[in-house]
């Protein structure tokens, strides 16, 4: 465990740097539940010397929640996990938000906490599907991990699960046939290119090249509207003349600078860490001489 905080830890300063060069990365759901990550190794260990640590990166975490769904997302969860219903998926990271805050709180000799164990014992009730609930979508040859988390999607409804587990079925089936344009290009928030948004990208932006527009499609996750926006950003040769004279290939400047919108800083940031390029060929080794001839007995 204490392993994992200091990677974990690492890993949160390496997403902080990122954030500093695209601010937009702070509403990615990798956010949260990075802090989410740290809090629980911190409690693995028992460390008491970063329960200030701990409370920070919990109300981070709150507000990266908040900013993906809404300021209702924590009452509506657990006013419905009160009242004995099922939550979907999306409301995992809030039970996870509030066992972690009910353990720091207990650590903090908090006199406040039973209300804290209270609302994360229900959110916990309201996630658990038992076997008896997975049973008839297992014999439907699904894995219980796939029966549980379509439960989850329908908050209970075992009809509405069954239909949403054969729909997911049929999807991939699909996605078996995709084009080999957008084989193996998966979008930064982990869904699949989109076919009709690269067609729409194709259109609003001629004369690009397909793996800028499929590069762009990756970071706007499927959002061709936004994709073209960074497409069509005039790119400032004065900026891309300054990258090149630090050691960037003008490509991978003028790439770096239309989705920064020419931020020079940030575009040398995205740059700085990508993929190294490949290391040159070494030479061959000149081969050896032939052997002298045998010489007469």
């Amino acid at each position: 465990a204490a392993a994992a905080v200091e990677w974990l830890v690492d890993a949160d300063a390496a997403f902080a740097e990122a954030m500093r060069a695209d601010p937009g990365l702070r509403d990615l759901a990798n956010f949260g539940s990075l802090q989410l990550d740290v809090v629980r190794a911190y409690a693995a260990v028992g460390d008491a010397a970063a329960l200030d640590d701990a409370t920070a990166r919990l109300d981070a975490a709150r507000r990266a929640l908040v900013r993906r769904y809404d300021e209702a997302y924590e009452p509506r969860g657990v006013a419905a996990a009160r009242s004995g219903r099922k939550v979907p998926a999306a409301f995992v990271p809030l039970a996870r938000l509030l066992v972690l805050e009910a353990v720091a709180a207990r650590a903090a000799g908090a006199v406040d906490d039973a209300r804290k164990l209270t609302d994360a014992d229900a959110m916990l009730s309201a996630l658990r599907h038992d076997a008896s609930a997975l049973a008839p979508l297992e014999s439907l040859g699904h894995s219980r991990r796939a029966a549980r988390a379509a439960l989850r999607r329908a908050e209970g409804d075992a009809r509405a699960a069954a239909a949403d587990l054969v729909e997911r079925a049929a999807n991939r089936s699909a996605n078996r046939t995709r084009g080999a344009a957008i084989a193996g290009q998966v979008c930064a928030d982990g869904s699949l290119v989109d076919e009709g948004a690269l067609q729409r990208l194709r259109l609003a932006t001629p004369g690009t090249p397909e793996k800028e527009r499929l590069a762009a499609l990756r970071r706007r996750n499927n959002d061709a509207d936004a994709a073209a926006a960074e497409l069509t950003v005039v790119v400032d040769e004065i900026a891309v003349a300054t990258l090149v004279s630090m050691g960037a290939d003008p490509e991978a400047a003028t790439t770096a600078l239309r989705a920064t919108r020419n931020d020079v800083d940030a575009a040398a940031l995205r740059i700085a860490s990508g993929p190294p390029a490949p290391a040159p060929p070494s030479t061959p080794a000149p081969a050896p001489p032939p052997p002298p001839p045998p010489t007469a007995a």
